[in-house]
């Protein structure tokens, strides 16, 4: 209720309850170890209970007696009443009594709400059971009452027309004015559940001794929770609800979550439909009640985040979580200098011109950075795009001259394989008129384009030899050469982002030494030019059937080769039109941003559900596709291909995010398989190479004149071990890769990717990469993490380490590389032995 500032406690000794002039700005439902939250808020020297029994005692009394037989109001104490409610007065005595014992604490109000009269659409109000009315205004919040089970608790909305104060709100006009709100109330529902859920969560986490309790029972026994560096600095998914209660018990307190850390962001802006068939939770927890999913801002101590909520209602009417999403967006008092914290541009003490401050940062460029970057394609520049809009001294270095390169040397038929919207780059999307596919060289000279105009400070040319990490330093000294002189670069850290093709793997063959013809990788076909005779008739055999083969497959034969391409193992073929559908669906098209979806939005949206989650719906969505092109993969059966949709059925994007290869999406190779033009040898491998022909496993010769390798590329785990050390690289261990022990992606399981875009077990050492999608998005929080330990913010680094096993009913056992091998390494001893799986059952990090 809207009154004025507060001047003393409501059970203060200078005042009687209803004199007491307030706002009533906020009210909590204590449920767990209260004590700690009531005594942050205001000391006191009585127990909780104490103060609940003497304070309830008189309230109840006080409530109980006949509003008539009690003292009248001093003039003064309510000035006012809400316009269109003359026939109901507002009783302050009631109304400021009900607020004292739900609040207990008054505290200040800085802001004060302005005059209810100024809109009073948003007041509401309920009768009682001994018949008095209570008046709420909606922009406190949720109505107390609509927590309460009771006779009375019926929902009246003001109407504020001069009709409605004639007719003094009979009651058929409060039904008519309840049903005609009821759609928008049925969205104040859903934000108020959320909010609601939220506040537990607060109060919960304030608990001390028993947060954890408390924690848990807000969540599902099959619960996730997926957070990126808001609470945990690191990039971490936690299954179960014994895992969630205890890290976020831990790391939320410890990021200071205080009560009101929870705003509403926005509703999901999909049906509760789409949410229910989205959520893979859903399926298993079955509930009374819609499933709710919406946005939340999330605020800390040093940062701010997001948070996605979904929420499922029980049986017993209370809502827990079945998915928890929380991702960093900023840092307090380090945000980034964009929008309205963007530069002023002119100087302020002399006319400089531009000429001249790209020449002051020319000379800073040679002194030590902060950061140093390996790798100066589109993941290195968008990295370092974000560091220099967080004032974070960065260099950029790459062997090559210009960062487009690296697309513009490779074969002339390549394209982009995702469309334009999901391509965009941090602060500078693609202008509208780019086609859907980019072309190489196009997307080339976009490269080029950005680091001109973010101002990067790139260093092309430039190759590192080797690097090594002084521990008593905490710096890194890194060997460059450029133009044929050696330096020495002493960065506090180093980020790999040298991509996942940047170093081929070229396989060995009996006999290759005596091929008469050209043999190259794929990334060394340069393609081939338009009317060029000199391809006509020429027999080239491909090893390979992933993307890469398929392009020079595609590329030679329109240009009049015979080509032949050896699939040496299953590959998931997809058409281009099913990847559009599905980038659509979560929001990369022209229609969503059209609608107001922005890239951001579209990432948060998509990386706010676990991996874990996703296969479920990835297999829904494989099956769909099997029947959607049913008649294409026939015609590829026929000819022999072999189709791969996963051991799992999860289909090309887990496989990407698994192994980083083993599918392609048809641009028309395919197509040129099916009618013939391009034979296929299935499960086949190369014997050995002869002067001009080669001799396959399966006894099948053939003529060759030039014979390509489109065999795929070496991980960064090789680059590290050949810029810095094998221990390095062991101590480290997999990049990439969730640990899902199927084919390509051993164990052991962490759930998340594996060394990217967060802390690994080489203090200073960082990774960055992927497709453009994940290197756009994961940006942000490798370069959030970077600036507060360039700001020296308090962050709490992840041990090293620690691996983990999925046992056979799905719980996660962890063990410490210190305390010898791990229990699952031994034969027969694990999980075969229930004391052994009864101990690790449950391990508080």
């Amino acid at each position: 209720v809207a009154l004025s500032h507060v001047r003393g406690g409501l059970l203060g000794a200078e005042c009687r309850l209803g004199e007491a002039v307030a706002h009533v700005t906020l009210s909590f439902a204590v449920d767990t170890d209260p004590d700690a939250l009531l005594s942050a808020l205001q000391p006191s020297s009585l127990r909780l209970e104490q103060r609940l029994k003497d304070g309830a005692d008189e309230m109840m009394r006080w409530l109980d007696t006949p509003a008539a037989s009690r003292p009248a109001c001093q003039p003064g104490a309510c000035c006012w009443q809400p316009l269109g409610h003359e026939v109901d007065p507002l009783d302050v005595d009631a109304v400021l009594g009900r607020a004292a014992v739900r609040a207990w604490t008054v505290c200040e109000v800085k802001d004060p709400l302005k005059s209810p009269s100024a809109s009073p659409d948003n007041w509401v109000s309920t009768a009682g059971p001994n018949g008095r009315r209570y008046w709420h205004n909606l922009s406190l919040g949720p109505a107390p009452w609509e927590e309460l089970d009771g006779p009375g608790d019926e929902l009246i909305v003001g109407d504020c027309s001069p009709q409605a104060r004639d007719a003094k709100m009979p009651p058929a006009t409060s039904q008519r004015k309840q049903e005609t709100m009821a759609p928008a109330y049925q969205s104040l529902d859903e934000d108020k559940r959320l909010l609601e859920w939220a506040a537990r969560l607060e109060i919960a986490v304030a608990g001390a001794s028993c947060a954890q309790r408390g924690v848990a029972a807000l969540f599902h026994e099959s619960c996730h929770w997926r957070d990126l560096v808001l609470f945990t600095w690191d990039i971490r998914t936690f299954e179960g609800r014994p895992a969630v209660a205890s890290a976020l018990a831990a790391t939320a307190c410890a990021a200071g979550l205080q009560p009101g850390a929870f705003t509403l962001r926005s509703r999901s802006p999909k049906s509760a439909e789409q949410e229910e068939a989205e959520d893979p939770a859903a399926g298993r927890i079955r509930h009374g009640s819609r499933p709710v999913s919406g946005w939340l801002n999330v605020s800390t101590k040093t940062a701010r985040g997001t948070a996605r909520v979904h929420l499922h209602r029980g049986d017993d009417g209370a809502d827990r979580c079945s998915v928890l999403f929380t991702s960093m967006s900023e840092l307090k008092g380090f945000e980034e200098a964009t929008g309205p914290r963007r530069p002023c541009g002119h100087a302020t003490d002399k006319a400089a011109s531009e000429a001249e401050h790209r020449c002051n940062r020319t000379a800073a460029a040679h002194e030590e950075p902060y950061v140093l970057i390996i790798g100066g394609s589109q993941s290195g520049l968008m990295l370092a795009a974000r560091l220099k809009n967080l004032q974070v001294p960065t260099l950029v270095v790459d062997k090559l001259a210009k960062p487009g390169d690296s697309w513009r040397n490779r074969y002339n038929s390549l394209h982009l394989h995702d469309p334009i919207w999901v391509c965009h780059m941090p602060y500078l999307p693609f202008p509208s008129h780019f086609p859907v596919y980019l072309s190489k060289d196009r997307y080339a000279d976009w490269l080029d384009t950005y680091r001109q105009v973010m101002d990067i400070n790139f260093q092309g040319g430039t190759a590192v030899t080797h690097a090594s990490y002084s521990a008593s330093k905490e710096e890194w000294e890194v060997e460059v050469r450029r133009g044929g002189e050696t330096s020495f670069v002493r960065p506090k850290h180093v980020v790999f982002a040298t991509g996942s093709a940047s170093m081929p793997s070229i396989p060995s063959f009996p006999g290759l030494e005596s091929f008469q013809g050209p043999v190259l990788h794929s990334s060394q076909f340069a393609g081939c030019e338009a009317d060029d005779p000199a391809w006509k008739g020429k027999r080239c055999v491909i090893v390979g059937s992933n993307t890469s083969a398929h392009d020079v497959a595609q590329d030679l034969c329109e240009h009049g080769a015979e080509v032949t391409m050896l699939q040496r193992s299953a590959t998931c073929v997809l058409k281009t039109q099913r990847i559009r559908e599905m980038c659509a669906g979560g929001g990369y098209s022209e229609e969503a941003e059209a609608g107001g979806m922005d890239v951001e939005q579209a990432d948060l949206q998509d990386e706010s559900m676990p991996y874990v989650l996703r296969e479920a719906a990835f297999r829904g969505w494989v099956q769909g596709v099997k029947e959607q092109d049913a008649k294409y993969y026939q015609q590829l059966q026929e000819v022999g291909w072999q189709q791969d949709w996963g051991e799992d059925g999860t289909g090309p994007y887990m496989m990407f995010i698994r192994k980083f290869c083993g599918y392609y999406f048809d641009i028309g190779a395919s197509q040129l398989l099916i009618d013939g033009r391009v034979s296929l040898q299935p499960r086949a491998e190369i014997a050995e190479v002869r002067p001009r022909t080669v001799v396959l496993t399966n006894g099948t010769e053939l003529a060759c004149d030039m014979l390509v390798l489109a065999t795929g590329y070496k991980g960064m785990t090789d680059w590290l071990t050949k810029l810095i050390s094998p221990e390095t690289a062991k101590a480290v261990g997999p990049i990439w890769g969730l640990g899902s022990g199927l084919r390509g992606d051993p164990g052991p399981y962490d759930g998340e990717l594996r060394n990217m875009w967060k802390p690994t077990a080489q203090p200073g050492l960082w990774f960055h990469g992927g497709n453009i999608k994940l290197s756009r998005f994961f940006s942000l929080h490798l370069a959030l993490q970077l600036k507060a330990r360039y700001e020296k913010l308090p962050v709490k680094e992840v041990p090293g380490g620690w691996i983990s096993h999925r046992g056979a009913e799905g719980r996660l056992f962890w063990h410490h590389a210190d305390l010898g091998p791990a229990p699952w390494e031994t034969p027969g001893l694990f999980p075969a032995t229930p004391f052994a799986a009864q101990q690790a059952e449950v391990v508080t990090l």
